[in-house]
């Protein structure tokens, strides 16, 4: 449920029963003074998760000071991975995961097509993991198989450390 109201008043919060949710969102951060007694209002109501959009590092700390459990930089986060994408044009999208981890899409190099996942042994010999193949015909074939054979035009999505993603894109 999405609710629009003047959040700053823990009456008008109590009002709309935010006591009974188990997450809230504080989804804007060009006022950090509003942000933070939101924060604080959510925090003291007793709501088990609150998620805040920040505008600085400053802005973070206050925020996870006072009590928030998570803190997103959403423009930040968006800039580094178009970063990526622009950085190398064989890049379609990439996600970074867990430290030092992505989950990138790329097309298949051109040394696998007319081969199988098995028979390139991906895993082994690049470190990576195939998570999914898009096909020319929108077809998506997630965790695919050893005997799907790579096709022009494939897109693959690889999951894998961030230096072993950038050896198989830069395959020919």
């Amino acid at each position: 449920q999405a609710v629009t109201a003047d959040c700053q008043d823990p009456e008008v919060l109590q009002a709309l029963g935010v006591k009974e949710v188990h997450c809230a969102v504080v989804a804007f951060s060009d006022d950090i003074g509003t942000s933070v007694l939101i924060t604080l209002n959510l925090k003291e109501l007793g709501i088990p998760r609150i998620v805040c959009k920040a505008r600085s590092a400053s802005h973070e700390e206050l925020l996870k000071r006072i009590g928030a459990d998570q803190v997103v930089f959403p423009e930040r986060e968006s800039g580094r991975n178009l970063a990526h994408t622009l950085d190398n044009k064989e890049i379609l999208n990439y996600i970074p995961l867990a430290k030092g981890y992505s989950l990138v899409k790329t097309p298949v190099p051109w040394s696998w097509r007319g081969k199988t996942l098995g028979e390139l042994e991906v895993p082994k010999k690049w470190q990576v993991h195939v998570a999914a193949i898009q096909r020319t015909d929108g077809t998506f074939l997630p965790a695919p198989q050893p005997d799907v054979t790579f096709r022009p035009g494939d897109v693959l999505f690889t999951l894998g450390a961030i230096e072993k993603n950038e050896t198989v894109i830069a395959l020919e």
